[in-house]
């Protein structure tokens, strides 16, 4: 995953998703809430993507148009816009936190999180609003991994041959 262009004020950073995570760059899609859902059911998801940034990657792609789009959901057949995509099923979450433990997805105890989180994987849980819980999971698996893994670094940790069709000029 190398630099893509963040916007902040007037001025257009090249980074890559975990430099915007460490400068915390503000959202441009996400509401704060919608950042901190994300943040919470991906690292279940993928653990270390958060860290990777991908919230940052997410919410920087919602905000390109969707032919520029680099999220798994674009190469699905799935129409655009993708924004509500992303934006129901974490309010699926919230919902369902709400319905099934009284409190928002972020402030769940780990196994509280991690019971919805399996719930989800196999079918919409309790109270979900959105697009089909295992479906959503599996797109955000997708992206998370293209985050923590699509990188030099990241096919050193899976001890595998980094092969990029064109080698980038820097290391990431």
């Amino acid at each position: 995953m190398g630099s893509l262009a963040f916007v902040v004020g007037n001025k257009t950073l090249m980074l890559t998703p975990a430099q915007a995570r460490a400068q915390n760059i503000p959202f441009q899609v996400l509401s704060d809430k919608h950042a901190l859902t994300l943040h919470h059911v991906a690292e279940l998801t993928l653990p270390g993507s958060t860290e990777a940034g991908v919230v940052h990657f997410i919410d920087q792609q919602l905000s390109r148009p969707a032919d520029e789009c680099l999220l798994m959901i674009r190469y699905l057949g799935i129409e655009a816009p993708y924004r509500e995509f992303y934006l129901n099923a974490l309010v699926g979450f919230e919902v369902s936190a709400q319905q099934m433990f009284g409190a928002n997805f972020h402030a769940l105890e780990r196994t509280q999180a991690q019971e919805l989180f399996n719930q989800a994987t196999r079918g919409d849980p309790s109270g979900w609003q959105g697009p089909p819980a295992p479906f959503f999971l599996f797109v955000l698996r997708a992206d998370a991994s293209d985050v923590l893994y699509g990188t030099q670094a990241g096919s050193e940790a899976l001890s595998i041959p980094y092969m990029a069709h064109i080698e980038p000029s820097t290391n990431w």
